[in-house]
């Protein structure tokens, strides 16, 4: 149970600092956007009700002065279906049991990127998500300096996101568990010519413990060292829009 909680708890991680570093990428990119508010709505499922996922959508910026403009977005998922739960077919079917699942989650972030000196920009940004087994709060701090009349952009951040594993009834984790991690980013995107770009990522993942006297020590998780990664793409150059 333990291996697919942390396995869950590093997707959610991973995902959010990775659409984090997108959205770092498009502004280093510099492509001036208007003042906008969009709705989105999403819809996915999956035959004979494997799942369905419904997503509404709400994204807006504003620029509050020429050096100043502020980008948020805010996100309501409601996912229903049915999943296997891990035991045998009944005897004379071949059909694994599924148990049936639905879970909400309410998300946002907010972030103002600042620019001065003519080539720098720094943006701080707050995230926040919940679902019914899952809370997740996120500060980050990131900057960018151009180079070479904007075609080179390096990139440096840092941001903390401190989780907490609400115990749901019949889950396997009976008590809430927290887990602080903080993330480092260092990174280089180059356009290469009009419409390409290369971007270049390195990043450093250090956890810190949470609240272990909330633990029995029988459920307690192996340590997590932390881990080093790194990218390296090259795409198309996107509006932020």
């Amino acid at each position: 149970d333990y291996a697919l909680q942390h396995i869950l708890q590093a997707l959610r991680r991973w995902v959010g600092f990775a659409l984090g570093l997108a959205l770092e990428g498009l502004l280093a990119q510099r492509v001036r956007g208007e003042n906008h508010v969009d709705y989105k709505y999403e819809d996915y499922s999956e035959e004979s009700g494997r799942i369905h996922v419904r997503t509404h959508g709400i994204l807006f910026e504003v620029e509050a002065t020429s050096a100043v403009s502020v980008h948020g977005e805010a996100v309501f998922d409601a996912i229903s279906g049915a999943t296997p739960t891990g035991g045998p077919p009944p005897s004379g079917s071949r059909r694994v049991p599924l148990a049936t699942m639905d879970d909400e989650r309410s998300a946002g972030n907010l972030q103002v990127p600042v620019k001065w000196g003519g080539r720098h920009t720094t943006t701080p940004q707050f995230a926040y998500s919940l679902e019914s087994d899952y809370e997740s709060v996120g500060l980050s701090l990131n900057h960018t300096i151009d180079f070479n009349d904007k075609n080179t952009t390096l990139t440096w951040g840092i941001s903390h996101a401190a989780d907490e594993v609400i115990p749901n009834e019949g889950a396997s984790i009976t008590r809430y568990e927290d887990k602080n991690t903080t993330d480092f980013l260092l990174g280089l995107t180059q356009l290469l010519g009009p419409k390409t770009v290369l971007t270049l990522n390195a990043t450093r993942y250090k956890p810190t413990e949470g609240a272990q006297e909330d633990r029995a020590p029988t459920n307690t998780p192996p340590a997590d060292p932390g881990k080093v990664g790194g990218s390296a793409v090259v795409g198309p150059l996107l509006p932020f829009r």
